[in-house]
């Protein structure tokens, strides 16, 4: 058996030895050289460990800002809702003529609450005088410098001068409420405070 193995191996090592050449010893029995080749220089994968390197670098990049949108509190853009002076005025006239005030017909409290109502609609809707501070006196010379009309003036000044004496001198005024509220929501849908 061994004898046959020897004769199988002996051509092929004769034949490596042939293509090997002189200068390299004899290969040992059972070795087997297929193909010689010179030293090849391989080079680094510089351009491959990069394209790695930054592909790595944008996974990172994305799962960190999947993960702070996650975890981020939405913006909510809160809409500032900039109610009509006309109709806030309106509904505070509505409400003076809904309260205890209006059926008890307190003067004092309906000429005070009706001079505001037009004071706070004069500053919101027309950036006239300083709202419901303002003295009638400061009111009236505001509307003087400014570009009211001469009939509103008038009419305001007239208002006023009813509730002052209401207001200020207890006077018993002939003038009723509901002529009041209709002098202040005649101003309030006047369009002439700025021609």
């Amino acid at each position: 058996m061994l004898k046959k193995a020897d004769k199988l191996t002996r051509p092929i090592c004769a034949g490596v030895i042939a293509t090997a050449g002189a200068k390299l010893p004899p290969l040992p029995p059972g070795e087997e050289i297929y193909d010689l080749m010179p030293v090849v220089s391989m080079t680094f994968p510089w351009w491959e460990y990069l394209l790695y390197f930054m592909a790595i670098v944008a996974a990172a990049w994305l799962v960190s800002r999947i993960y702070r949108w996650l975890i981020s509190e939405p913006v909510r853009e809160r809409r500032h809702i900039q109610p009509d002076p006309e109709k806030m005025a309106f509904r505070a006239i509505k409400r003076l003529q809904l309260s205890p005030v209006w059926q008890n017909r307190q003067m004092k409290e309906i000429c005070e609450t009706l001079v505001f109502i037009l004071k706070s609609f004069l500053l919101e809707k027309y950036h006239i005088g300083i709202g419901p501070a303002a003295t009638s006196d400061e009111m009236l010379q505001t509307l003087v410098n400014g570009k009211a009309e001469p009939e509103l003036r008038r009419r305001v000044n007239d208002l006023f001068d009813v509730c002052d004496r209401i207001k200020f001198m207890g006077e018993r005024v002939e003038v009723p409420a509901e002529e009041l509220v209709d002098r202040v929501a005649a101003l309030i849908r006047d369009r002439g405070w700025q021609q």
